[in-house]
């Protein structure tokens, strides 16, 4: 696996005008100090382009006032394979993820800005929390919202050609959707036929009702009349004898046969003479006798006048005529009907003999039809009824619940659609829609499938940086600790947290509130709260890196002077940097540590990292190049060049008073020496005359004026009233608080020397 063996060049970038350091040999975990503006920031941001492989970085850095590029090259080692990265090669842009940084850029990026938490440093923290994993989760996602707007798009394109096919506003403002459920129907044209029928009929409702029902007053008007019994009725008579006597007998034949009716009334009983001349009357006349008797009972005049008054009906029925009328109204009106052309053959035969029979019975009263008409005509005649009365009911209802003429024409633009439904343009449109919504909810759905596992894995990761960091800050002796730390879903707007932060387990503190009167980020947490809080999640981020043996960290001032009480912890944290989990155990590729605390440089070394895998380096002042004070890399002898010292113990002693509060122990003679100790190493030969005359503190700091910016030399100054220096013993007696504010600014000014 590559990691730094060695840099075996810097040239024209910040301070590093010409390194030649390839004597300074890296090992698994390396510590370089250099004081600040020595060019410790420089090797952070060449690591930094190192990792994003974004050579503008460096170029933003190329030294002033010197000709030509930057020219940088790091020896890389695999085991026995050596490689050398150049930055003027390709070979750089390609960047090494494996390389993760803790600085500055981290905590600005991905924690806070200034005195506030941005939602573009919790975007940034919420990418690097969910890792690998989650990031290609979401990038999976991504891809799917990605093609899913696509589809969207093609959708979008479909329907505008579809709506200049079909206007929806022609068809009730029908959608694309819509249309392609329709079923793909084969006789539609049969459909829109009878709708269309039917519409034309509910128009002519009262032309076609007075119709059909005229034509059913007709035929009712000849049912009943019992054609059968009247043709099949017979008298026991033959009028014949009678005719024959009167043509024998009468002046005129054609006269009234009333008084033959009286002549019968007289006639006695016993029928023995005539009532008109007195003679006997014989077997013949007898005979005669009976037949009028027979003649005046009305059978014969009673048929006669039945079959006269039928055949007169039958006569002027033009039965053929009405039928035919029928039949052609049924058609003309689309109305179904079960009688079949057979039928109505059969029926108009079947009248048309019936007249024939009662034109014959007319001509003799004694005639019998050879057909049974209650069976050829009256059933056949009952049933034309029945099926007129049958057809008006269907198609108009006598409780008047019809179908409407708009709902009819709504059905008719119905089946219109579904005919352009199955037209080629149309099937190719739906087919296309069908294809890009087949493929949109299964793209949907994996969508929603991988945002449910991206849920469930974020949740998991989540919760268990929630624990590691709040166990860090602990660690590390903060009284906050954060809470509720949850997946951001959306990843824009801004109504959305990372996390919150609860003091002493219950107080809650706003992240970006800007009201000064409440609890908020800015003025709630100190400057060392808020780099420990960056510190922890950067830690958390490497405890849960399953790839951890794969990585160089690179830690660019974990600790500051501010943080003094967390020193010790912050090395050993350094130190036990490791992944573990189900007993598996990682630890990282390589550790570069960078500070420009002496005392951090020497106890990282002395405490935790003093075998024989640690190099220690530092960053130092080379020489003037064209007015330029440059910079080099070196190795660096700890025990030599940063002795534990009189000076080192006391100021240790200091820090133990100040960080125990144990103000009763004299403290100020200590400061003292500590400080004129700095100035003499640092400011010799400026204040070399005012060491020979014995000065001490306060006038070293009024003799360095020019060096410092007014608000630390007036820090300056303050400090040395606070210790006394080189005035009178002050009497007063300062509280806890007063030494407490004292030695902090104390360190500060150690800090500002």
């Amino acid at each position: 696996m590559n990691k730094i063996e060695a840099i075996q060049n810097i040239k024209k970038v910040g301070k590093f005008v010409d390194c030649q350091a390839a004597g300074s040999q890296f090992q698994d975990n390396t510590i370089i100090y250099g004081r600040n503006t020595l060019g410790k920031s420089t090797l952070t941001a060449i690591f930094r382009s190192i990792q994003t492989g974004d050579k503008k970085i460096i170029e933003g850095k190329k030294t002033f006032g010197v000709a030509g590029s930057p020219d940088i090259k790091i020896r890389f080692t695999d085991g026995a394979t050596r490689t050398i990265l150049d930055f003027n090669s390709n070979q750089w842009t390609k960047g090494n993820p494996n390389i993760q940084i803790f600085d500055t850029q981290f905590i600005t990026e991905n924690v806070f800005q200034g005195e506030e938490i941005t939602f573009d440093n919790q975007k940034s923290l919420n990418q690097i929390i969910i890792g690998e994993k989650g990031i290609d989760l979401n990038s999976k996602i991504q891809e799917l919202q990605t093609a899913l707007n696509e589809l969207t798009e093609k959708k979008r394109q479909l329907t505008n050609n579809f709506n200049k096919l079909l206007p929806s506003s022609d068809y009730g403002n029908i959608t694309i959707e819509k249309f392609c459920a329709l079923p793909e129907t084969t006789d539609l044209d049969v459909q829109i036929k009878a709708k269309k029928e039917e519409l034309q009929r509910l128009r002519n409702k009262e032309i076609i009702t007075t119709t059909i029902r005229k034509h059913l007053s007709f035929f009712s008007s000849l049912s009943g009349l019992d054609f059968n019994r009247i043709l099949n009725s017979r008298i026991n008579f033959n009028p014949e004898e009678i005719n024959r006597h009167i043509s024998a007998h009468w002046k005129d034949k054609d006269a009234s046969k009333d008084f033959l009716r009286q002549g019968l009334d007289l006639t006695k009983e016993e029928k023995e003479t005539c009532v008109f001349c007195g003679q006997n009357l014989n077997a013949k006349e007898l005979r005669l006798l009976e037949s009028y008797e027979l003649f005046f009972k009305g059978e014969y005049q009673t048929l006669q006048r039945q079959v006269q008054q039928i055949k007169k009906k039958l006569d002027s029925a033009n039965f053929e005529n009405t039928t035919n009328l029928l039949k052609a109204d049924f058609e003309k009106y689309s109305l179904e009907t079960e009688l079949t052309q057979e039928f109505f053959e059969n029926i108009i035969l079947a009248f048309n003999s019936l007249i024939k029979d009662f034109e014959s019975k007319f001509q003799d009263l004694y005639f019998t039809p050879s057909n049974d008409y209650d069976s050829i005509f009256e059933e056949p005649l009952n049933a034309l009824i029945k099926e007129i009365e049958r057809v008006l009911e269907k198609y108009f209802p006598s409780d008047g619940k019809t179908i409407s003429q708009s709902q009819v024409m709504s059905e008719i633009k119905d089946l219109e659609l579904q005919k352009q439904r199955i037209s080629k343009a149309f099937k190719d449109i739906c087919q296309e829609f069908e294809q890009i919504n087949n493929s949109f909810n299964s793209k949907r759905t994996e969508r929603e499938s991988k945002r449910k596992e991206l849920e469930d894995y974020s949740l998991e990761v989540f919760d268990l940086h929630k624990t590691s960091i709040n166990y860090y800050l602990k660690r590390m002796g903060a009284n906050f600790m954060i809470d509720d730390l949850q997946p951001i879903k959306k990843l824009k707007g801004s109504d959305e947290r990372l996390f919150t932060i609860k003091f002493y387990d219950k107080h809650l503190v706003s992240l970006d509130s800007e009201n000064n009167d409440i609890p908020n980020f800015k003025n709630s947490l100190s400057e060392s709260d808020k780099r420990v809080l960056a510190f922890a999640f950067f830690l958390s981020l490497l405890k849960h890196d399953d790839k951890l043996d794969k990585k160089i960290l690179v830690f660019d001032d974990p600790f500051s002077s501010f943080d003094e009480e967390r020193k010790r912890d912050t090395i050993q944290l350094l130190a036990d940097v490791k992944y573990q989990k189900e007993g598996i155990e990682k630890k990282p590729l390589q550790k570069i540590i960078l500070t420009h605390e002496k005392t951090f440089y020497r106890d990282v070394y002395l405490k935790s990292f003093s075998d024989s895998s640690t190099q220690t380096i530092k960053i130092e002042f080379d020489k003037v190049i064209d007015g330029i004070n440059t910079s080099k890399i070196a190795y660096c002898n700890i025990e030599e060049e940063f002795p534990d010292d009189k000076i080192i113990a006391k100021i240790k002693r200091v820090k133990e008073i100040h960080d125990n509060q144990s103000y009763s122990e004299k403290y100020d003679g200590d400061c003292r020496v500590i400080l004129e100790n700095i100035f003499k190493r640092k400011y010799y030969f400026l204040l070399e005359d005012a060491i020979k005359s014995r000065k001490s503190v306060r006038t070293f700091t009024t003799s360095l004026e020019d060096k410092y910016p007014t608000e630390d030399y007036n820090k300056l100054l303050r400090l040395c009233d606070d210790l006394n220096i080189e005035l009178h013993d002050n009497d007063s007696d300062p509280s806890n608080g007063d030494h407490g504010s004292v030695l902090r600014d104390f360190f500060e000014c150690i800090e500002i020397i």
